[in-house]
């Protein structure tokens, strides 16, 4: 339960069950999310882009949005 308090309250149970099948895995898990690529900044959001190099040495990538809560706590909105 602890990392999904990283995301904002209405994304949170959509990623709660992956968490808990990761479990202690989690660590290897986070290592291979990948580095930010480019990005967006703006007064209450964050727009990035993430990517992986792959074994295959193919390239592969997801946006991630994270916004402020209205506790001045930035968290994940949308992977």
């Amino acid at each position: 339960m602890g990392a999904s308090l990283a995301y904002q309250p209405a994304a949170r149970d959509t990623f709660k069950s992956q968490f808990d099948a990761w479990s202690s895995y989690m660590v290897y898990a986070g290592a291979n999310l990948g580095f930010v690529m480019s990005g967006n900044l703006a007064p209450g959001y964050a727009e990035l882009t993430i990517v992986r190099d792959n074994s295959d040495e193919s390239r592969s990538g997801f946006p991630l949005l994270i916004t402020q809560g209205v506790d001045g706590v930035w968290r994940i909105s949308e992977m």
